[in-house]
């Protein structure tokens, strides 16, 4: 490195010595002080052309092939991670499912309707089922028909789900079912048969979907506990005594049914005997 440095700067004074010797004009301050300076000069850009060389790195074909890599950067991350139990939170709970399932056949007696292309429901047996859904299917054939007493005295049953295939249901066929709390006749019934829900002491609400129902005599005959009463808009048929002694009834409630019959809270003393 110094061995640069020093050569060329030999060389120079080298050459002003010579020329200083050989020009007729005497050496002065002023050309020597010049001289230095220009010479000066001179080995400071040597050194800084010779520094830059050095520093600068020296690109090869290996170099220029070979793929420049970055560390990645990563970040620290703040979300939870989602477990088993984040997710049940999000779920939404419900209480009952949606469509609830029918109580298994062995508990129901049956048989196929006078046409044989049905199936009614003959007696009930599930002693031990307080929740009633009656099938809409039995052997791959629509449930049409509850029959006469099929569930008469059934006094351990808190609720039944009639199945919107049921067109007809029988007289006494839920007699005595003192535990039963709230009905819902389906659309597909048109015909609620004499005393068929007679002497269901907890009944408190009955809802009837269909403007062609047609509500036989002493049909609710002393639901003592009757207050909700639903009848759709159109309904034309109640007989006499479809509501014999349901004193609960609001008298609103009251004045619509007598609109459609004014003895519909007349007894019928004609209805059959089970």
């Amino acid at each position: 490195m110094l061995k640069k440095i020093f050569i060329p700067a030999i060389l120079s004074i080298s050459l002003l010595i010579f020329v200083g010797c050989t020009d007729s004009k005497p050496l002065t301050d002023e050309t020597i002080e010049t001289t230095v300076n220009t010479t000066s000069n001179t080995v400071e850009s040597s050194v800084d052309v010779q520094t830059t060389a050095e520093t600068e790195e020296v690109l090869t074909p290996q170099s220029l092939t070979q793929p420049t890599t970055t560390e990645p950067t990563t970040t620290q991350e703040t979300t939870q991670p989602v477990t088993t139990e984040s997710l049940t939170t999000l779920q939404p709970t419900t209480t009952e499912p949606l469509t609830p399932q029918p109580t298994p056949i062995e508990n129901f007696e049956y048989e196929l309707n006078y046409y044989g292309d049905s199936m009614k429901i003959t007696k009930y047996i599930g002693y031990d089922i307080r929740d009633v859904v009656i099938p809409a299917e039995i052997e791959g054939m629509s449930v049409t028909y509850i029959d006469s007493e099929a569930f008469f005295g059934c006094d351990w049953i808190t609720s039944i789900v009639i199945p919107n295939s049921v067109a007809y249901i029988g007289y006494y066929a839920f007699f005595g079912c003192n535990s039963l709390t709230n009905l819902v006749i389906p659309y597909s019934v048109t015909d609620i048969g004499e005393v068929a829900f007679g002497k269901c002491y907890s009944l408190i609400s009955v809802v009837i979907t269909n403007n062609n129902t047609h509500i036989r005599h002493n049909a609710f005959i002393m639901c003592t506990s009757l207050v909700n009463v639903v009848i759709p808009e159109g309904l034309t048929v109640i007989e006499k005594g479809a509501f014999s002694d349901c004193d609960a009834i609001p008298e609103e409630t009251k004045m619509a049914i007598l609109k459609i019959n004014d003895t519909a809270f007349n007894y019928w003393s004609e209805s059959p005997q089970p």
